[in-house]
């Protein structure tokens, strides 16, 4: 990394921890989210879907998490929460 910094320009700008907390990571998370979906689908009309989860609780609010698996891609996982109560926003008031 040390080797290809010294190859960058002198006008490049750092991303802030904002930029990398926001939009950066939100453009990261949608890209894993398309591909996972890809791999995932592939001969899920043929073979199906499994899905597994469990449930939790974070700070009193009741959460499910729910993963998916493919037949080629028993390790691949797309992850889904849910919120499990009408209550969320009554928590979380500032």
């Amino acid at each position: 990394m040390i080797k290809t910094a010294k190859h960058v320009p002198t006008t490049y700008i750092t991303p802030s921890h904002y930029d990398i907390g926001g939009s950066l990571l939100c453009v990261n998370y949608n890209d894993y989210m398309r591909s996972t979906t890809e791999k995932l689908m592939i001969d899920a009309n043929l073979y199906g879907l499994c899905a597994y989860g469990d449930g939790a609780t974070l700070m009193r609010c009741p959460l499910a998490n729910i993963l998916f698996s493919g037949l080629f891609n028993v390790l691949l996982y797309h992850s889904l929460f849910i919120f499990c109560s009408d209550n969320f926003n009554y928590y979380y008031k500032k």
